[in-house]
């Protein structure tokens, strides 16, 4: 069975602090939450959202993809291998890589390879995670970027 599981920047705290777990919608406001999974052991009915979980900006959450050598690979996530960068991106039923130069020209789909076809699994012998398409510099950050 596949392991559901989200990432997302938390809305207080240290500014681009990630957090993981389960994604909740809170639908009166639309707020989204995360609860860390070590927090559902401590989850009762009389708990407020608040005390078990962090409020995420909804902008930044992604999914699970999953695990290799190690590495969680989640949407949004920025690959850098021996032969490009890539995105991870999510679209109608699978995740797949896009070739970052391309999503950031504002094309809506460069050279689509399915993530793990036999024809792809060697762009993951020496991959690297650098990043996701949500980090800032600290230019940025302070309105300078």
């Amino acid at each position: 069975m596949r392991q559901r599981k989200f990432r997302a920047i938390r809305m207080h705290g240290e500014p681009g602090e990630w957090t993981e777990g389960m994604l909740v919608r809170v639908s009166s406001v639309t707020t989204y939450f995360i609860i860390p999974e070590g927090n559902l052991s401590y989850a009762d009915g009389n708990d407020s959202i608040h005390e078990i979980a962090f409020e995420v900006d909804p902008k930044t959450i992604g999914e699970f993809v999953c695990s290799i050598d190690g590495k969680n690979i989640f949407e949004g996530d920025l690959i850098l291998t021996s032969f490009s960068m890539y995105q991870v991106v999510y679209y109608r039923c699978g995740f797949y890589l896009v070739h970052h130069d391309s999503a950031l020209k504002g094309e809506k789909w460069g050279p689509i390879s399915r993530m793990f076809d036999s024809d792809t699994k060697d762009i993951f012998k020496d991959m690297e995670i650098v990043g996701t398409i949500h980090d800032q510099t600290e230019k940025e950050r302070r309105g300078e970027g």
